[in-house]
């Protein structure tokens, strides 16, 4: 509804999925995954992505580039090292999602949208 509610006015719906210190730094992902085995911390992701194919508007995860950007020794994303990388994006973590979003920003403007 709200894809078609922007169409309508003209504009072109896009979904960013955000990120998580459980999904994208190292030890948050393997201590998350100790604790709760069953969990499939990638599964949201699949569902946003399932909808956006389905129903055809643009949708971008940070997430592979978040946790690219983190692997190299952990580096904190979210938060800092004094609260385990908990909490908001630090500086690299909004100069990572900044970087992603303007790329993929710039391919939609080089792609026709996709009709509803």
């Amino acid at each position: 509804r709200l894809q078609q509610e922007v169409a309508s006015a003209g504009a072109r719906f896009l979904l960013v999925n955000g990120t998580s210190r459980i999904q994208v730094h190292p030890d948050a992902i393997a201590r998350t995954r100790n604790a709760h085995p069953t969990w499939d911390l990638d599964r949201p992701t699949r569902i946003l992505a399932a909808a956006a194919d389905s129903l055809g508007f643009a949708f971008h995860d940070l997430i592979p580039e978040f946790r690219e950007a983190a692997a190299p020794g952990g580096v904190f994303l979210h938060g800092c090292e004094q609260n385990r990388g908990e909490g908001h994006w630090s500086e690299r973590g909004n100069q990572v999602a900044a970087e992603s979003l303007e790329r993929f920003l710039a391919g939609l403007l080089d792609s026709p949208p996709v009709s509803p």
